[in-house]
């Protein structure tokens, strides 16, 4: 497994505009991907401002960890050369950090990676703990690249989940070339179809970002079998999945032990932030639902933190020939560095998914967070539960401005219903751009000459952000009905 990760790309993010910042990443992921493939490896996913490959899927060769490290360092000697012309462009350069280990690792027979977790952690931890334009590696990869490289020791690595660190080395030249040529038939997985690429299109979009992640799972203080590792782990992903479906997410991706989900692209609603923070409490009650059933079975309970950030991506395929779909922006980063910030069992969100979903569930403040590639703390939310219901108030709302055309329709139907013309309306179009702010003021401006003509107006609504089986799309008809026929 190899972790690289872009150092800067945050800061860069801070400066530019969201645009330049995907088109910076997708020159640099380019170059990155280009080595690994022409290495042998194949691209799993993007993460943010990192990349995860693998070598040795769907088949082992022999030389998989010396093509790795190979990779590694024509990754690095890559960065050094898109630098020159970033650093002409905007005046700042990046670096790259990566990791390697070496390990069993589950895969079908596409060559996707299984998420088992453990063999991606170490390489995750490896390359947290690189310094800047280096690799490090464990000890298994070192032993098996050992003829072709001469690496020197570095500081052991601790890994979350590993009772005692592990030993870590650093590459420090290759011994001899190597011939990298890719196997037949290998390339970057994909996570979207050619076919599907026309609806892809790249655009701006405000999203909510959701991450959830899990600590290995132990028994009595010790790690479990993978097998049983595999099975409780599986457990766990089938939850996250079906809860982020049920309220409307979209999975992006899948990082070792960590879930990554999407509210708002490529499809968007008009309560994407409540959304999010609905399936990120429905996580946390369904894994403790969860763990009763596992710990009676297997002695073992899950932690789960989930974190939440709201902010503009750029949201479509990747530029160049991996067709894969993503979010981009440092929206992304900073809803996963909440989510590592984040207590066992709770649900942290950020001060725009705060005011996103701020009448539906209460909230309480925590310190502020110090977060990688974040120059002042951040402020975040600990999630309570769901807000309780609150009279209404007579707040000044701001002036409708440039619906005169739409509400003139509007009054001019109606008209024509109270004539004995019957009338149906359908507003439609993006969440958040003010169908419901139309029909309030529609239903306002006419109440004066409603109480006059005593005309019966019914209304309802069914809250996208709760699970059909709760709040069905017929709810305000069927509750309005019984209603009005009790009378």
């Amino acid at each position: 497994m190899v972790k690289a990760d872009l150092s800067g790309s945050t800061q860069l993010g801070e400066r530019l505009d969201a645009e330049d910042l995907r088109g910076v990443l997708a020159s640099y992921f380019a170059a990155l991907a280009h080595e690994i493939r022409r290495h042998g490896g194949t691209v799993d996913k993007y993460v943010g401002d990192g990349v995860i490959a693998v070598f040795g899927l769907p088949e082992p060769r022999r030389g998989d960890a010396v093509r790795a490290v190979r990779a590694a360092v024509e990754m690095q000697r890559a960065v050094v050369r898109a630098n020159v012309q970033l650093e002409r462009r905007y005046g700042v350069r990046l670096s790259l950090r990566i990791g390697l280990h070496t390990s069993e690792l589950a895969g079908d027979a596409r060559g996707d990676v299984l998420p088992m977790g453990d063999s991606l952690a170490v390489a995750e931890h490896l390359e947290a703990a690189a310094p800047l334009g280096s690799a490090v590696v464990s000890e298994a990869t070192r032993r098996a690249a050992a003829r072709a490289f001469r690496f020197e020791r570095a500081a052991p690595v601790t890994v979350r989940g590993r009772a005692e660190p592990i030993a870590a080395f650093r590459v420090v030249a290759p011994i001899r070339e190597l011939q990298a040529s890719a196997p037949p038939g290998m390339s970057a997985s994909l996570q979207v179809s050619d076919e599907n690429k026309a609806v892809l299109e790249e655009e701006r979009k405000i999203v909510t970002v959701l991450f959830a992640d899990v600590a290995p799972p132990e028994r009595a203080g010790a790690a479990l079998p993978p097998d049983e590792a595999r099975a409780v782990l599986a457990s766990y992903f089938d939850v996250v999945a079906r809860e982020i479906r049920r309220f409307g997410g979209t999975i992006d991706k899948y990082i070792g032990d960590a879930v990554m989900a999407v509210f708002g692209a490529p499809v968007s609603h008009d309560d994407d932030g409540a959304r999010a923070v609905g399936a990120a409490l429905a996580i946390q009650a369904a894994i403790r639902k969860n763990n009763d059933r596992l710990e009676r079975d297997d002695a073992v309970r899950l932690a789960v933190r989930v974190g939440v950030n709201t902010g503009e991506v750029v949201a479509g395929l990747l530029p160049g020939d991996l067709r894969a779909y993503t979010v981009t922006g440092d929206a992304v980063n900073t809803a996963q560095r909440i989510e590592s910030a984040t207590p066992a069992g709770e649900v942290l969100v950020s001060e725009g998914t705060r005011a996103l979903a701020r009448g539906a569930f209460a909230y309480e403040a925590v310190p502020p967070l110090t977060l990688k590639g974040k120059s002042q703390p951040v402020r975040a939310y600990r999630v309570l539960g769901a807000a309780q219901p609150q009279p209404d108030l007579d707040v000044r709302r701001p002036a409708l401005v440039g619906r005169e055309a739409e509400l003139g329709r509007l009054r001019d139907l109606y008209a024509l219903a109270r004539a004995g013309t019957g009338q149906a309306v359908h507003l439609h179009g993006e969440g958040g751009v003010g169908k419901s702010r139309l029909i309030s003021e529609f239903l306002a401006t006419g109440r004066a000459r409603r109480r006059s003509r005593r005309s019966p107006i019914f209304s309802g609504e069914c809250s996208g952000s709760r699970p059909r089986t709760t709040s069905p799309p017929r709810a305000p008809r069927s509750s309005r009905a019984r209603r009005y026929t009790a009378r």
